[in-house]
């Protein structure tokens, strides 16, 4: 996540879209949530964010208060698949599975 920020946009129908992103940032001192109309943005401290995507741990998760209730917020890296034969290996981890 050198960069600061990723994001992806679900198309469903002509105007119909949810955008959903992961940004780091220096100044956040533990994972939050912003939302709008169109999509929600899921804020992680850069800290965090840069140990996570360098090193062995496979998520980063927190609670975020809502309300009277918590939003539990799980992100996880995406591993390659053991097979070899999907076309969406591009830009994932390696399979610590794929050793065995």
């Amino acid at each position: 996540m050198d960069f600061g920020r990723v994001e992806e946009t679900i198309h469903f129908s002509p105007g119909a879209h949810l955008t959903y992103g992961l940004e780091h940032s220096e100044t956040a001192a533990c994972v939050t949530v912003s939302h709008t109309p169109d999509g929600f943005t899921v804020l992680v401290p850069s800290g965090i964010a840069q140990g996570w995507g360098s090193g062995d741990e496979i998520g980063i998760y927190g609670a975020v208060a809502n309300g009277s209730a918590s939003l539990e917020v799980a992100i996880e890296k995406d591993f390659a698949c053991l097979d070899r034969s999907h076309g969406g290996n591009q830009d994932t981890y390696p399979n610590p599975k794929a050793a065995c």
